[in-house]
């Protein structure tokens, strides 16, 4: 199983934007099983988090992106044969809008959460994240 972990930091308007993801290829994921895909640091407001799969292949499944605090907080049971889901500032209504503007307290994790029957085989999935670090103020 390959996998890829990315980070990449701009600077614009004073705060650090960051792109964060994380890929693995011809992955089995377990049936109802929540994986911390991607961590992300203290101070952190996402402004757009994304799926992506060459295939989420078929069969009776949903794939969740979120944290520890709200599975769902940012893609909502995507079911089989999506390829691409996103949610963020700039329409997307995959979440709730409430979430915009969520900023992390302390060190976490971006998971994904597989609800099924069975094990799902997937040829690849990535999970990106991006958004700003801001520490300058007490969290």
């Amino acid at each position: 199983m390959a996998e890829t972990k990315s980070a990449s930091i701009a600077k614009q308007g004073g705060n650090p934007l960051q792109v964060f993801s994380y890929t693995k290829d011809n992955v089995t994921l377990s049936a109802d099983v929540t994986y911390p895909w991607l961590g992300v640091p203290k101070g952190f407001t996402p402004l757009k988090v994304g799926l992506y799969s060459t295939t989420l292949g078929t069969g009776e499944f949903t794939i969740s992106v979120g944290d520890g605090d709200s599975p769902t907080r940012f893609i909502t049971a995507e079911t089989s044969g999506v390829q691409t889901r996103t949610w963020g500032v700039d329409g997307d209504t995959e979440a709730t809008n409430a979430n915009i503007g969520f900023r992390y307290s302390t060190q976490d994790t971006i998971d994904v959460t597989v609800s099924a029957a069975s094990n799902v085989t997937v040829s690849s999935i990535t999970v990106f994240v991006w958004g700003y670090t801001d520490n300058s103020t007490s969290l």
